[in-house]
């Protein structure tokens, strides 16, 4: 590895689903990663304890129990059977270490995360749950909603429209990339989010 390349920034996509929106009492149960080589990757993640009374006031839920969010399900379709035959968040971390290093030409720490919301959910869980696959992330994250406001304000159109572009950039995009797949499954949710982070650093410097 040269030191042109240690010096270099590579942007990774990442996202989870979740059984809730908390992390501290619901669970990941899926990983994707995107690499900038255009290789993704997802993992299910199994392993866990569910409350019994899924509205049991948290306090009383136990270290090893997490909730179970109906609402959360309805949007990412994937039911505790499922869930149940996913590997391990130890098993994930290691096999996503090794997709990362396998497609990375920077050190640790030069590897920036990007997504819809990234810094302030995905690496929460990230970092609970997976804190070795964390540190061999940077922790500057990319948040598109950040740069979608930014770039909207800057040049005096609607935030709303350019979200919907990107979004819809990213949508047609992904779909070639992983037929078969679809928003709201963590792999194709990560790979969107690279295309969508290409189209508005696009757009910016086009100046629109």
């Amino acid at each position: 590895m040269t030191s042109e390349a240690n010096s270099a920034t590579e942007i990774w996509g990442l996202d989870f689903e979740t059984s809730g929106l908390e992390p501290r009492h619901h669970a990941p149960i899926q990983l994707g990663i995107a690499a900038p080589d255009g290789v993704s990757m997802s993992w299910d993640i199994g392993g866990w304890q569910w409350g019994r009374n899924y509205n049991l006031p948290t306090a009383q839920l136990g270290v090893d129990f997490h909730l179970w969010d109906a609402r959360a399900y309805e949007v990412h379709g994937m039911s505790m059977e499922r869930i149940a035959k996913g590997l391990s968040p130890y098993h994930v971390s290691r096999g996503a270490e090794g997709f990362v290093e396998a497609h990375s030409q920077v050190w640790h720490g030069r590897r920036k995360l990007v997504g819809w919301n990234v810094g302030s959910f995905d690496l929460q869980f990230l970092n609970l749950y997976l804190p070795q696959l964390a540190r061999i992330f940077s922790y500057q994250t990319i948040d598109l909603n950040a740069v979608v406001f930014a770039a909207a304000d800057g040049h005096g159109i609607s935030a709303t429209d350019l979200k919907d572009d990107t979004k819809a950039f990213g949508e047609r995009m992904a779909n070639i990339d992983l037929p078969g797949l679809a928003a709201h499954d963590a792999r194709w949710d990560a790979r969107a989010s690279i295309h969508e982070y290409n189209y508005l650093t696009t757009r910016i410097k086009e100046g629109y």
